[in-house]
């Protein structure tokens, strides 16, 4: 059975969520999913809180203004975690969660505010019993491709592993799951902005704009040196980079760039693909922060980064007004 309606060639520009707005919309509604992770377990069930709001032009700027938050709530864990959503995606008419513990899509429904299973991806080659580390997805084409942290997966201190968070997943829109090794464009991304070595960086943040053919990567964190855990905290990353053909890259330095802040979901807004909305979440000791700003993709501020809540949101995306 398919796992979605085929709707069009393009399954993400004119999907209903494009066709309910215009170039320079004054109004946006969006949607965020949280990752509380092992704050998640609530009896015998796993929740993410889903924040709705919506996004409205001030002059040449915007705001956000939240509507409503609910819960939705699933029975899948993996060793007692689970529902920690670190993203959210519509694809061809639904929208997407994704667990960062389990592996699990499922689809989402704002309005009887309800979650249900879809596919449920493995880690690495998915050869694997354990659940993938979902941090980012996008629409290339007519697929989702769902990806990890897009660094090898080492211990604490910076040991290597494996290289399974060097694997995307892409879905078709019939739910067929096919496995790319990306180990090559991840280490283009890093070296672009001259990362090499024991150097690291983190992906929880990409996008792909079909107007303009182009990858967006907002890294989470990024360092010339190994990674280790607890500094990690620290090591937001000031960049968004962007590419064609994983050659090429355009680099842009964040204006707003704090160390304590690492971006955790980026979208680009219908019909004005030069403009970047995007999340930012803090995890510093037992401080949980998320910030929401606007960017475009020549680097200018056009939302000033604005604390949205104590809870970690780790994914946003635009649905129907």
């Amino acid at each position: 059975m398919a796992l979605i309606k085929r709707l069009t060639p393009n399954s993400y520009q004119y999907q209903p969520v494009y066709k309910s707005y215009h170039k320079n919309s004054p109004i946006l509604r969006v949607a965020l999913v949280s990752d509380l992770d092992k704050a998640s377990k609530e009896g015998q069930m796993w929740r993410s809180v889903v924040i709705v709001g919506i996004i409205f032009r001030q002059g040449n700027s915007y705001d956000f203004q939240e509507q409503e938050e609910f819960n939705i709530s699933l029975p899948i864990n993996e060793n007692g975690r689970g529902m920690e959503l670190s993203e959210l995606l519509s694809f061809n008419g639904s929208l997407y969660g994704f667990d960062d513990r389990t592996g699990l899509v499922c689809a989402i429904d704002i309005e009887k505010k309800k979650a249900y299973p879809r596919l449920i991806l493995r880690d690495g080659d998915s050869f694997s019993d354990k659940g993938m580390k979902i941090e980012w997805a996008t629409v290339y084409k007519d697929s989702m491709y769902v990806g990890s942290i897009g660094k090898e997966f080492t211990t604490p201190t910076g040991e290597y592993l494996n290289d399974n968070p060097l694997y995307v997943k892409q879905i078709n829109v019939d739910g067929k799951v096919s496995v790319l090794n990306w180990k090559n464009k991840f280490n283009a991304i890093k070296n672009a902005v001259r990362i090499y070595g024991e150097g690291y960086m983190i992906h929880e943040a990409v996008a792909y704009s079909v107007s303009d053919n182009k990858w967006y990567f907002a890294p989470r964190k990024c360092s010339n040196e190994r990674y280790d855990d607890i500094k990690d905290e620290v090591r937001g990353c000031p960049y968004i980079i962007s590419t064609k053909d994983f050659i090429h890259f355009n680099i842009i330095n964040d204006p707003q760039h704090d160390f304590n802040k690492g971006f955790s979901s980026i979208k680009i807004l219908p019909h004005d693909e030069n403009k970047l909305i995007y999340l930012k979440s803090v995890e510093v000791g037992k401080r949980s922060e998320t910030y929401m700003g606007m960017i475009s993709t020549t680097g200018e501020v056009i939302m000033k980064e604005k604390l949205i809540t104590k809870m970690k949101m780790e994914g946003i995306e635009f649905i129907p007004i």
